[in-house]
């Protein structure tokens, strides 16, 4: 994680080991994430399209930064997406993240592309966001 440099990622700048704990140092994001945004602040809805459309440009550099290293993310969803107090979004949670090709369900089963659940030996790729 501490590899990858993109503005819409959550950066994590260092580790540290106490007795049987390891801390990551990770960016600040002081406004929460993106379901705690919606649950107190907008709490009929989201309805500004131009502040929708950020979001989710944001979010589609970061997938498209990750799949360009042959990273697959497996747990995008409002949970995983960070904001800070100058409008900054980004993409968090790397805990499961797969390379190359995964093989097994990881990830929020309601967020998953449907490509992820067809038998295959050769396990799936970055391909699971195309359209098929």
């Amino acid at each position: 994680m501490m590899s990858l440099n993109h503005e819409n990622l959550l950066k994590a700048f260092s580790t540290c080991l106490s007795d049987d704990k390891v801390y990551l140092i990770l960016q600040y994001m002081n406004q929460g994430s993106l379901v705690n945004i919606l649950s107190y602040k907008y709490t009929s809805g989201l309805k500004d399209i131009s502040l929708i459309a950020t979001i989710l440009l944001s979010i589609a550099r970061a997938i498209e930064y990750l799949h360009s290293n042959h990273i697959i993310h497996r747990d995008i969803k409002a949970s995983n997406v960070l904001v800070d107090s100058s409008g900054l979004v980004c993409l968090g949670d790397f805990g499961i993240i797969g390379l190359k090709r995964c093989f097994s369900f990881e990830g929020s089963l309601a967020w998953m592309a449907p490509e992820i659940f067809e038998p295959k030996k050769e396990g799936y790729g970055n391909k699971v966001l195309e359209i098929l």
